[in-house]
């Protein structure tokens, strides 16, 4: 798997974007609700839903398509990353049962730390491997 340095910061900020959006819909949620069956306790009436319902709902609706777009990034990058079957399968749980930490995870283990993909028309230099002139135990001359 090679991840080009911008994809790999892209990447990174969606997933902090979908871990924080995440405590903001919590957030909402808890605050408004709160409020909200308070009031109706306070005032023996039936709750009122305002805007604290429409904002939750568009934050949760948001958070969502970012979360299964993620969820489908990070399964599709468990799948090339060069690993045994072993961990894979390791990480793709993380990454099913951990939800939004368990991408963060991935990210910061294994998709970060990764040399990024060379810039194009660029070759990687190698040095040539030198090749033995005489083996032990096999017979010289040509093969």
């Amino acid at each position: 798997m090679a991840l080009s340095r911008g994809k790999k910061q892209a990447l990174g900020i969606c997933t902090i974007v979908s871990f924080v959006l995440g405590n903001i819909a919590a957030l909402v949620m808890f605050m408004a609700f709160g409020r909200l069956f308070n009031d109706a306790v306070a005032t023996n009436e039936a709750p009122v839903f305002g805007t604290s319902l429409l904002v939750f709902m568009v934050l949760v609706v948001a958070l969502s398509m970012l979360h299964m777009a993620l969820f489908a990034i990070y399964i599709y990058l468990v799948t090339k990353l060069d690993v045994d079957s072993t961990e894979r399968v390791i990480w793709i749980l993380v990454v099913v049962f951990g939800g939004v930490i368990g991408q963060a995870v991935l990210f910061f283990v294994r998709i970060w730390p990764e040399p990024s993909a060379p810039a194009l028309g660029v070759s990687p230099t190698r040095e040539p491997v030198a090749q033995p002139t005489h083996v032990v135990g096999w017979p010289t001359g040509q093969v």
